[in-house]
């Protein structure tokens, strides 16, 4: 087995800063923040990247035969037609062109391969055209945003989050900072049946307006009388 690719030993690196961390910190809260966060690498180290639904988009030199775009199958297996099924468990994304290029080597002198990623993830709440969109994993998260209309005059583009399996992965702050960063889906870890949610502007409630007119009127009333004294 060969040594671990660039982007397995910055996951280790971020998996073991993040459960450093929560050992060295004595906020409950932060604690059980950055266990998640490691947790969630450690899963990814371990099952990888791909999920049942997921395309890539494949260019191998000289080979007319498969079609362009393949899906990944039950099991996880990419299905090469003449060449079998790979499988890609435990596969990053990052490391998907020298998993196939060495698959392939069975069958083909030096083979030159081109992959990309096209992941099925949801974008919904305040946008033009909420739905599902296949993206690749270099896109930024402004780009998910974009391909779904952008915000809609109700959106606030400060409050993005992620959720998988409907409980929150990555809060509004989180996402800010990954945007600010220019981290790709890829570098999030996002995955088929993600959901990007773009939050509304904050509204000012009935009753809260109801509180500003009332104090602005008993300013006014007050003006008033002092005028009239």
């Amino acid at each position: 087995m060969g040594e671990p690719s660039a982007a397995r030993r910055n996951l280790e690196t971020m998996a073991e800063h993040a459960e450093s961390a929560a050992i060295a910190t004595s906020d409950a809260a932060n604690r059980a923040r950055l266990m998640s966060e490691a947790q969630a690498l450690r899963l990814r180290l371990a099952e990888g990247d791909f999920q049942v639904g997921d395309r890539i988009v494949l260019r191998i030199a000289g080979d007319s035969t498969l079609p362009d775009t393949l899906p990944v199958r039950a099991g996880l297996v990419l299905p090469l037609g003449q060449y079998g099924d790979v499988s890609l468990r435990g596969v990053l994304r990052q490391d998907l062109m020298q998993h196939l290029t060495t698959a392939l080597a069975r069958y083909i002198r030096e083979p030159q391969v081109q992959a990309l990623t096209l992941v099925r993830v949801a974008v919904i709440g305040a946008v033009a055209r909420p739905g599902y969109y296949h993206v690749a994993g270099d896109a930024l998260m402004t780009d998910l945003v974009m391909l779904a209309g952008g915000p809609s005059s109700e959106g606030d583009l400060a409050r993005i989050t992620v959720r998988r399996n409907a409980g929150e992965l990555i809060g509004d702050e989180a996402v800010r900072t990954a945007v600010a960063s220019r981290r790709t889906v890829t570098d999030l870890g996002l995955r088929a049946g993600d959901e990007i949610v773009v939050g509304e502007r904050k509204r000012r409630s009935v009753s809260s307006m109801l509180s500003v007119l009332s104090a602005i009127s008993a300013v006014a009333i007050g003006l008033v009388a002092i005028g009239g004294s």
